[in-house]
């Protein structure tokens, strides 16, 4: 069975952070810290849309907008002031249009506070990663290397350098400050299981790229490389994890929008390359190849020519991926972990169904509904009360 891609089957990786910043360097008696804490719940664009994230960012953005012109030289505010509207931008179609206010902001911590963490901070965000500014990061993670936006962007910085050990070591830590949804490692998890060696996998954006890092370095498993799709609108970003993924750019086209027909300009590029793309990769990318899909598990491999995946599906599916947690209600603290999770599993509902029907054909009805049973308990779990597709409970 040919997989064709079910838009509505594929998220943008669903998770919202929920952060809560206390003051950085505060400044004693000043005049913001008494409703602070109101205002520092930060709904992350990166991580997904939903519910309160807009209203949440607006009224913190008016807010620290008020503190930070009211007080030129509190750092803080100034930091707040530029993470509220940052997400507003990234959450919008509007990024372009804020941009003047986020260089305002950034120039303004450059003038008034110098050297703080949240002025080298900011600088290094504004930059959209650029690599000339990985020092300013690295200055803001010496004074503080257990802030968990500090640990974020140092995985970052040593992913688009190839470091991948290093990365990890960075995720780590940064897990181990509670920041990290443990959900996405899971999920991970499941994706290197969906992989061969040697395989080159797209991913959309942080969270399903440095977990993935993670546990490909637990695993010792070197072979795989991840290229992240976010990194990617910075030329020399994109040259970089190209390089350290063993892949040839595309005419070495490092500016052009990643468009509905990269992943298939990329495979012509790079002949005898298994090119892979994550579930959580978005429709608007996969749309214009979905005839030369094959699913894996979790990933989705890109093949010009048919592909017999079934065998490869069942055993990732059925004996390597640990689907132990998938589908039950989860116990973490973490807003994603909670209220998110279910959603970010609906990527394993058309997998779970391809191999139920490969094994049903092989006569292995009892696995065949375990996994189906699987499928349908993570379509309720995400709210939806009717089948996607023929679930085949019936029929066992």
């Amino acid at each position: 069975m040919k997989f064709r891609i079910l838009i509505v089957l594929l998220f943008l990786l669903p998770i919202a952070g929920e952060r809560l910043l206390g003051q950085a360097n505060p400044v004693e008696n000043n005049s913001v810290t008494t409703q602070q804490h109101q205002f520092s719940v930060f709904m992350d664009p990166v991580f997904g849309y939903g519910k309160d994230e807009s209203a949440i960012n607006f009224n913190s953005r008016n807010y620290w907008m008020g503190a930070a012109q009211s007080a030129p030289t509190d750092a803080a505010a100034w930091f707040n002031y530029y993470r509220a509207t940052r997400y507003i931008a990234e959450g919008s179609a509007g990024f372009e249009e804020l941009q003047a206010d986020l260089d305002r902001i950034d120039q303004h911590l450059h003038a008034n506070v110098p050297g703080t963490w949240e002025q080298l901070i900011v600088a290094y965000w504004n930059s959209n990663r650029n690599p000339e500014m990985f020092g300013s990061l690295e200055r803001a993670y010496a004074l503080r290397p257990s802030d968990p936006l500090s640990l974020r962007f140092m995985i970052g910085m040593e992913f688009l350098k190839g470091k991948s050990s290093l990365a990890a070591e960075y995720y780590s830590s940064w897990k181990e400050s509670g920041d990290a949804p443990v959900e996405t490692e899971r999920y991970a998890y499941n994706v290197m299981q969906s992989l061969p060696q040697g395989a080159v996998i797209f991913t959309n954006g942080e969270l399903d790229s440095y977990p993935l890092l993670y546990q490909l370095n637990q695993s010792g498993n070197v072979t795989i490389k991840v290229v992240g799709i976010s990194f990617c609108s910075r030329a020399e970003n994109r040259m970089a994890l190209f390089t350290h993924a063993g892949l040839v750019l595309p005419n070495q086209d490092t500016v052009s929008p990643i468009d509905a027909n990269f992943i298939a300009r990329v495979a012509e590029a790079n002949p005898g390359k298994k090119v892979y793309v994550a579930a959580t990769c978005g429709g608007q990318l996969l749309r214009e190849i979905s005839g030369q899909l094959y699913c894996t598990g979790l990933a989705y491999r890109y093949s010009e020519e048919p592909l017999d995946h079934l065998t490869f599906l069942r055993n990732n599916v059925g004996t390597k991926m640990n689907l132990s947690e998938v589908g039950e209600a989860t116990g973490s603290q973490h807003r994603f972990d909670v209220n998110y999770a279910d959603k970010l599993e609906m990527n394993y509902y058309l997998p779970l169904l391809l191999a139920a029907d490969s094994y049903s054909d092989a006569g292995n009805s009892t696995r065949a509904k375990e996994l189906r049973t699987k499928a349908r308990s993570i379509r309720i779990r995400a709210g939806y009360e009717e089948p996607i597709r023929d679930e085949g409970l019936s029929d066992e």
